[in-house]
């Protein structure tokens, strides 16, 4: 038997959830993200929807995140996955620097070959490919954009390596407790339905 209307319930825990939003930290939950997942956030978090659920055995508020990570995607040259990494990782792509006017060829042609190279390999990578890795290593799901920024050829533990930088969308939830403590993250809950009928 219902003694309230229920859309009382559902504007005041909206009320609630974008008071909650408005003095929400996003660089500290850019953070968190960073520090869980060891990827980059490119773009601001989008919020999609917030709840109020049971997480733990305790009350704590979700929030729903949108945004674009970067990553990159490590390859060797017989074309096998050896990882993914942040684009800003150091590695050696151009050890020794030597003096331009020692040069036998054009720099910049090499250059836009080297580009046009690295795209040709991206190309041919399955989206879907990435997208089950990515899920694979990270337990995020993407909305299934992923978009190819840039490449680059470096030594990796030693070998030639190509690394490949993408953008991808991804969701996932953020929980806070009442007292406004960071609880943990997780996929969406619409990722993870995707992910279970993908699954079957």
């Amino acid at each position: 038997m219902s003694i309230i209307d229920s859309e009382v319930i559902n504007k005041g825990e909206k009320g609630l959830l974008s008071s909650i939003l408005a003095s929400l930290d996003m660089y500290q939950i850019e953070n968190l993200f960073n520090k869980n997942y060891n990827l980059a956030l490119k773009e601001r978090l989008e919020l999609k929807k917030g709840d109020i659920v049971v997480y733990n055995n305790q009350i704590a508020y979700r929030l729903d995140f949108s945004a674009v990570a970067t990553f990159s995607l490590l390859m060797d040259k017989r074309g096998n996955y050896q990882g993914f990494t942040k684009p800003t990782d150091i590695f050696l792509s151009n050890p020794e620097k030597t003096d331009l006017g020692n040069s036998i060829t054009d720099f910049d042609l090499i250059k836009v070959k080297e580009a046009e190279f690295l795209d040709s390999l991206a190309a041919t990578i399955n989206n879907r490919k990435i997208m089950e890795l990515f899920q694979k290593v990270f337990k995020l799901n993407s909305n299934g954009i992923v978009i190819y920024k840039h490449g680059d050829i470096i030594v990796f533990n030693g070998h030639v390596t190509y690394k490949l930088v993408f953008d991808i969308e991804i969701n996932f939830s953020f929980f806070l407790d009442r007292r406004g403590k960071y609880l943990g993250l997780t996929i969406s809950e619409d990722a993870r339905r995707k992910v279970k009928t993908d699954d079957e």
